[in-house]
């Protein structure tokens, strides 16, 4: 059964080559090896988040809800891997409970984005599917056939991490 361990951002620095990416270490009190991977500019630390290791396998719903795929291809199942983005290795996805809050016209990470709506506490979002009885060490299991418990719509979309993980053919691509 595909899985993700809930972690904790112990930090943020800036991506050393990339204005719109940062490096977020993340933390469990049961690993001895803290992990850092490459995200968008999203995140705050101390807030939690989901990291699925390289060679989990996600739905593709789930796939199309954080932006890796576009709704052609969210009927399949899609492969998390170690990639390198910018010289920096980002080994995994990370999936946050928070995410700031795209004001922009364009963009879906937005609270009016979202069927029903979104809280905006502080101009960041709570991620829609995020189980509140998720703690630190938590194992989330089955996210190769994780569908929504509740209404969306194929335009919905909730986190923009494209370029955490990879995808076969194309990594990232919106087909």
């Amino acid at each position: 059964m595909h899985s993700g361990t809930v972690y904790k951002i112990d930090n943020i620095r800036p991506h050393p080559n990339a204005d719109n990416l940062e490096v977020i270490c993340i933390f469990s009190p049961y690993t001895t090896e803290d992990r850092e991977l490459v995200t968008g500019k999203h995140y705050r630390a101390g807030d939690l988040g989901i990291w699925i290791p390289p060679g989990n396998i996600i739905s593709g719903w789930l796939a199309h809800d954080l932006w890796l795929v576009g709704k052609k291809r969210r009927d399949e199942p899609f492969e998390v891997r170690n990639i390198e983005i910018r010289g920096v290795p980002s080994p995994g996805l990370w999936i946050g409970e928070w995410y700031k809050n795209d004001r922009s016209k364009e963009s879906k990470l937005r609270t009016d984005g979202y069927v029903g709506g979104a809280r905006d506490e502080f101009g960041f979002i709570k991620w829609p599917w995020w189980d509140d009885n998720w703690k630190v060490g938590s194992v989330i299991v089955g996210l190769d056939t994780w569908e929504p418990s509740r209404g969306s719509s194929e335009s919905e979309q909730s986190v923009a991490n494209r370029e955490v993980a990879g995808s076969s053919p194309a990594h990232g691509s919106n087909d």
